[in-house]
This record gives structure tokens, sequence and C-alpha cells, in this order.
């Protein structure tokens, strides 16, 4: 779906102006930002309202940049905390909806006589997980997320590693790369399991180059400096 109807003064729900009050512009952008992603990821075939984005992809869509205290992706997940505490939005099964948006969606946002009926049906059952195109986007939700396991357990090799930067011209040591990753098991510093390899290398060289190498990764490396003497 290309377009969903915002009201003018949005800014006067009594929850948006919580989240103004305790995350200013940035939690504002962050919310409608992710009921644009919703949104445009409607269609015939998918109408769950499921937000499909994880927060290192919202960071980078809104160049929000991080502090000495917290990265861009920890900003995001804190302020999609309290939009969740709010019930802008809410959470099933470890994924995020706003079936809210049902009530912004009418039969004119689209030309596609099916979408228009399963829009129509929709607002007549409330139960939206319920539909079948809902049971068929969870049912390739699940086929994505085995793919996504499968997809954890492909390690780069240090050759892999040293040809992306090289492609995309980064200032990133690839082999202090690879040994910092092998040695958390491929767990990045929120606890989480390394998808996207690429990307953590994309997220490392725009971190150096704004805040120069981490302590976190300066220490590290120290540590296997002192390690390699008594070798």
């Amino acid at each position: 779906m290309q377009w969903y109807k915002h009201d003018t003064n949005a800014t006067n729900d009594a929850k948006i102006k919580k989240l103004i009050i305790r995350h200013g512009a940035v939690g504002y952008a962050i919310y409608f930002h992710c009921l644009e992603l919703i949104a445009g990821d409607l269609s015939e075939n998918n109408i769950t309202f499921c937000l499909e984005h994880d927060s290192e992809i919202i960071a980078d869509n809104l160049k929000i940049q991080g502090t000495p205290e917290k990265s861009g992706m920890q900003i995001v997940e804190e302020i999609m905390h309290y939009i969740l505490e709010l019930d802008l939005f809410q959470e099933r099964n470890n994924h995020i909806y706003c079936y809210k948006l049902l009530k912004r969606l009418d039969s004119s946002m689209t030309s596609s006589p099916k979408f228009r009926q399963i829009i129509s049906d929709a607002k007549q059952n409330h139960d939206l997980v319920m539909t079948e195109s809902c049971k068929i986007r969870i049912d390739k939700n699940r086929i994505d997320d085995i793919r996504k396991e499968k997809k954890r357990l492909t390690v780069p090799s240090l050759n892999e590693i040293l040809s992306y930067i090289s492609e995309q011209s980064l200032s990133v040591d690839g082999t202090f790369f690879l040994k910092y990753y092998t040695e958390s098991n491929w767990i990045d510093s929120n606890g989480k399991k390394v998808i996207n390899w690429k990307l953590k290398l994309l997220t490392w060289d725009k971190q150096n180059k704004t805040y120069g190498q981490k302590p976190a990764y300066k220490k590290k490396e120290i540590e296997w400096q002192e390690l390699e003497k008594y070798k």
C-alpha cells in the first residue's frame, strides 16, 4: 500500500504527547516511520499489520546517531519499548503489530477489487490475525525465520570479509572483526545473534568514522596482544 490516512492533529493524541514528552522528535519520527513501514508492506497477501524491520534497519533509515552511552539501535529499542507500553503498538509472539492502523484504511486506497474486499472484511472482523491472508503471511514468516536460522550458521571467512571491506572501501580491520565475533560466538553487544555480517561491517565502519574505535574493542585488542606475548 502506497499511502494511509494521517491526522493533521496527531500530536494532540494523549499517548503521542507522552511519547514526545519522553523522547522528543526522535520518538515521534520512529513511531510514524514504523507506521509507514507497516502500511508499505500491506497487500492482498499480507494484512497482518506486522512490523518486519528491526531496530538496526530503523536506526539506519532515520540516520539516528548514537551517543557514547547508547548506539542508534539501542535508542530505537528503548523508544519501541515505550511505544509498546503506551499500547500504540502491540506485541505477540515476539513480533510487533499495529492493529489500530486498520482504522486508517479504506477501499479507496487501492484499485485492487480483491484487496478492497479484504479491507472490508477485516474491518468487520477485528480478529485480524485469523484472516486467511494473515495465515498465509504467518506461514511465510515461519519459513523466513527458518532461513534466517540457517543463515546465522554461515560464518564468513577472512577472505570474504576482506573482500567486502575492499569493495565497500570500509575503514574496518577485517582480522580484528573476525576475531571479535568468533570469540563472542557471533553475538553482538546487545546480546543478539549476528544475522547479516555485511551489515555489521557497515555499522562498524560508520561508528569508526563517527566516534573512532570503541573502547570495548580497544580493550579486547589489548587483551589479545598480551596473550600473543606468551605464545
